[in-house]
């Protein structure tokens, strides 16, 4: 119901502007459970826009969700792509910062991690 190409560019665009490109966005897949069970499913290629859109407005983490086994989950450096944080749907398997930094090229992860 809102997520057209446009409305997710601006989305992106609002919170890459106006809270930062640091600013997680948790793109979550809906499902049409309870009362809306003839609702469909949020398509995999409109989060896999969604993504892409948020990439190109320059957000540096950004996350699709209640989709399992099918998007990455995984907290990648924004400088170089390694993983520093580790995920599997709600569980966290591993955090590979060191000091709040990428491993590999010493990238500062914003975030709090004590």
């Amino acid at each position: 119901m809102n997520d057209s190409q446009a409305e997710l560019a601006d989305i992106a665009n609002f919170i890459a502007g106006e809270l930062g490109k640091h600013v997680p966005w948790h793109v979550s897949r809906f499902h049409g459970d309870y009362k809306m069970t003839s609702t469909p499913s949020t398509p995999i290629e409109t989060l896999e826009l969604a993504c892409r859109l948020g990439r190109e407005a320059g957000l540096k983490y950004i996350y699709c969700g209640n989709v399992a086994g099918v998007v990455d989950e995984r907290t990648h450096c924004p400088s170089c792509q390694a993983v520093v944080i580790d995920r599997a749907g709600f569980s966290v398997r591993g955090v590979k910062l060191h000091d709040g930094k990428c491993p590999t090229c010493g990238e500062v992860i914003e975030g709090v991690w004590d």
